[in-house]
C-alpha cells in the first residue's frame, strides 16, 4: 500500500514576499507546455508548418481549458451556479476540471482552425501530431492528479492503493498515470513505428484509452452519476465508436 501524502501548495518566498502556486495548476502548466513541444516535433519530422501547428496547439490549450471547468460545472457540480458565484464559477481556473470537457474543447478548436483557417493542411496527419502531444499532456496532467488526490476510489487493500487519512482507496489519477505511461505510450510509439497510415494513431489513441477509462471511472465515489453512469463514462463510449469508426475508415482509405 502506497503512503498518502497531504497536499500543499507550493511557496516561494522572493523579494520578501510570499507566492503561493497550486501543484496541480503547475502540472496543468507543464502539461500544456509539454504537450505543445511534442506536438512541434511530430510536426517537424512531418514537415508541416510549424507556426502553423503552434497556433492550432495553442488554440487547442486555451479553448479545451475554458470547456473542461465548463463540463465540470455543468455536469458534475452544477450547485456551483447557485452559489454566490454564480456564473463566474464556469471560469473559476482554480477549481477542478473535467479531461471530457477539454477533449471536446479541443476537437472543437483542432476543426474550427483545421477547416476554416487552415483547409489546405491534411487532416488526418495533424490530428496524429495532435493526439500524440495530447497523450504526453494528459501524463503530466495525471501527475498533477495523482499528488493532490484528486480523484479517490473506493475503498480498497490493493497494493497500489493509496492509504487516505479515512482509511486505504484506489487513487484514480494514478491509475490513469500508470497506464498512459506503461501502457498506451508505449504501444503508440510501437505502432507508430509500423508507419501507420494517416489518423490511425490518432484512432487508436481514442480506441485504447476509452475502455480503460471506463473501468476506472467505476470506481469514482462523489462523481455525479446519470443512469448509473458518470458523464466521463458516457463519453468513453463515444470516444470507443468514433476511434473504431476512425480506424476502420483510415484503413479502408490506404488500400483503395
Amino acid at each position: 500500500m502506497l503512503p498518502y501524502r497531504p497536499y500543499r501548495p507550493v511557496i516561494i518566498e522572493f523579494g520578501g514576499d510570499l507566492y503561493f502556486f497550486s501543484l496541480f495548476g503547475i502540472f496543468v502548466n507543464l502539461a500544456v507546455l509539454f504537450g505543445i513541444l511534442t506536438t512541434l516535433v511530430r510536426a517537424r519530422q512531418a514537415k508541416l508548418p510549424l507556426l502553423d501547428v503552434f497556433n492550432l496547439g495553442v488554440c487547442i490549450s486555451v479553448v479545451g481549458l475554458f470547456c473542461s471547468r465548463v463540463f465540470e460545472v455543468v455536469f458534475y457540480s452544477p450547485e456551483q451556479l447557485l452559489s454566490s458565484a454564480g456564473w463566474w464559477s464556469l471560469i473559476d481556473w482554480y477549481q477542478s476540471k473535467s479531461s471530457f470537457g477539454g477533449f471536446l474543447g479541443g476537437y472543437i478548436a483542432f476543426i474550427v482552425y483545421s477547416r476554416v483557417f487552415k483547409p489546405g493542411i491534411p487532416a488526418n496527419l495533424l490530428s496524429d501530431i495532435v493526439m500524440q502531444g495530447l497523450l504526453v499532456a494528459m501524463i503530466f496532467g495525471r501527475i498533477g492528479c495523482t499528488l493532490t488526490h484528486d480523484h479517490p476510489g473506493t475503498e480498497s487493500t490493493f497494493f497500489l492503493a493509496f492509504n487516505y487519512p479515512e482509511g486505504p482507496r484506489h487513487n484514480l489519477g494514478f491509475y490513469e498515470f500508470l497506464y498512459l505511461v506503461l501502457i498506451l505510450q508505449p504501444a503508440i510509439l510501437y505502432f507508430r513505428s509500423r508507419t501507420p497510415p494517416a489518423g490511425a494513431i490518432a484512432a487508436l489513441i481514442l480506441t485504447l484509452y476509452a475502455p480503460a477509462r471506463f473501468l476506472l471511472d467505476a470506481l469514482r465515489i462523489g462523481d455525479s452519476r446519470y443512469l448509473g453512469l458518470t458523464p466521463a463514462q458516457y463519453g468513453c463510449v463515444l470516444l470507443l465508436i468514433c476511434g473504431l469508426v476512425w480506424v476502420r475508415r483510415t484503413y479502408r482509405a490506404a488500400s483503395t
